[in-house]
């Protein structure tokens, strides 16, 4: 089993954290050790990367777990992940290049 954060806000939502990773859902009852989300339509995932939030609702009902819908959004997460910290790289090392083509000028 997940061990996700849960917590309940003032509104009634349920809000299950792991690993940066955020999902909204207003019920769910536990069987088979799986979270099943009473109205799926309803859910929502987000997480946010270097202030960039990123996020998909539920509305084809595709996910009935918030397991499986946290999975869903860990890949999603890796690669957004991936990509960003390539792009860092990429543009550490162009400026490092452009530093070291201008002192040779």
């Amino acid at each position: 089993m997940y061990q996700f954060n849960i917590m309940q806000d003032d509104d009634g939502l349920w809000r299950f954290e792991l690993d940066g990773i955020n999902l909204l859902i207003d019920a769910y009852s536990e069987k088979d050790g799986k979270h099943w989300i009473k109205t799926p339509s309803k859910a929502i995932a987000f997480f946010n990367l270097s202030g960039n939030l990123y996020g998909v609702s539920n509305d084809m009902k595709t996910f009935r777990t918030v397991e499986d819908f946290f999975d869903s959004m860990h890949e999603q997460y890796s690669i957004f992940k991936s990509k960003h910290i390539k792009n860092i790289s990429s543009g550490r090392q162009q400026n490092g290049n452009s530093l070291s083509a201008d002192r040779r000028a």
